[in-house]
């Protein structure tokens, strides 16, 4: 039985979300590299980073799941399942978004690190939209 390749990962902690997501599906992956990056994670361009392989007659289903993660098809189907509402972009209803702290938010960030040496997670709500850049406010 011969392995082909269909995924690479600069960290290993991202292949193994994906090879469970894999085997959770039965389909039987393994991961290449995972622990000579894991070690040493500067080697991993060197090494040609983790690699996600599957057996030859299962690449076209391993290929058309991790499809299916990226487009976020099964974090929708999941949104759904449990009732949770997606937020959307006003402008486009584009749900790619990222968190878009504010100045101020960063500025109690920056200081509660430099006065008492550790992060404090900042306030969720204020979103950026990947698609079309706006920036907006999320209420809940």
């Amino acid at each position: 039985m011969s392995f082909i390749v269909i995924a690479r990962y600069t960290s290993p902690w991202s292949a193994h979300i994906d090879r469970a997501l894999l085997d959770s599906e039965g389909i039987k992956a393994y991961l290449i590299d995972e622990h000579i990056i894991g070690a040493n994670w500067l080697h991993s361009l060197a090494y040609g980073n983790v690699k996600l392989a599957v057996p030859g007659i299962q690449r076209a289903p391993a290929e058309a799941i991790l499809h299916e993660l990226k487009s976020g098809a099964l974090e929708a189907a999941l949104n759904a399942e449990l009732g949770l509402l997606q937020s959307a972009c006003p402008a486009c209803g584009s749900t790619n978004m990222q968190p878009a702290p504010g100045a101020a938010d960063r500025a109690v960030q920056f200081l509660n690190f430099a006065m008492l040496g550790f992060f404090h997670p900042l306030p969720w709500g204020r979103f950026r939209c990947c698609v079309c850049d706006n920036r907006f406010e999320v209420r809940e």
